[in-house]
C-alpha cells in the first residue's frame, strides 16, 4: 500500500455537513488493479470508512499534516493498521546470502527440483499485493510494486553472480 500523506480537510469546502471535526481528518492512499495497469487515489476517515478520491486536484483544498497529528486527532477512534505502517521499504539480501540461496537451490534434491523446478522466480504474491522473488514456499525479496522492477532485481543479482 502506497500511502500518499495525512490530510485535514477544510470545512468549508467539506460538502456532507461536518458534525464532528474528527470526520475532517484523513489518510490517503494509492490504489489500482492488480496488475498496475490503472491506479487511482482512495481515502479513509474514521466517521465515513473508505472513499475514493474523484479528483487529485481535491487535495489542494486539504493542510497536509503529519502521521501523528492524523494520530492525536483521532485518537480513541480506530484506524486500519495499514493506514499507519510507514511504507514498507524493500531490503535487499546481501551478495553472500545470495550465493548461498542459488547453492542450496543447486544442492537440492530431485523431488524439491521436480515441484519447484531449479531457479528462483518473480511471482506475484495476492496476499500482499506484491512482487517478490522467491522459490518454492520461499520469500527472498519482497516489496517489488512492479514485475519489471523484481525482474530487474533478479538480473543484477544473476549479472553479479556470474
Amino acid at each position: 500500500m502506497n500511502i500518499i500523506g495525512y490530510y485535514k480537510e477544510s470545512p468549508i469546502i467539506n460538502e456532507s455537513g461536518v458534525q464532528d471535526e474528527k470526520q475532517l481528518y484523513i489518510v490517503v492512499f494509492e490504489n489500482g488493479t492488480k496488475d498496475g495497469s490503472k491506479t487511482w487515489l482512495e481515502g479513509y476517515n474514521i466517521m465515513q470508512g473508505h472513499f475514493e478520491l474523484k479528483d487529485e486536484a481535491y487535495l489542494i483544498s486539504c493542510e497536509k499534516i503529519t502521521k501523528d497529528e492524523y494520530m492525536q486527532a483521532t485518537k480513541g477512534y480506530f484506524t486500519p493498521l495499514e493506514y499507519l505502517e510507514e511504507n514498507k521499504e524493500m531490503k535487499k539480501q546481501p551478495i553472500e546470502t545470495w550465493k548461498n540461496i542459488f547453492r542450496n537451490i543447486q544442492e537440492s534434491d530431485s523431488d524439491t527440483k521436480e515441484e519447484f523446478g531449479d531457479f528462483v522466480e518473480v511471482i506475484w504474491l495476492d496476499s500482499t499485493d506484491e512482487w517478490i522473488l522467491g522459490y518454492g514456499y520461499e520469500v527472498f525479496e519482497d516489496g517489488f510494486k512492479t514485475e519489471k522492477e523484481a525482474r530487474d532485481r533478479l538480473n543484477e543479482i544473476e549479472k553479479l553472480l556470474n
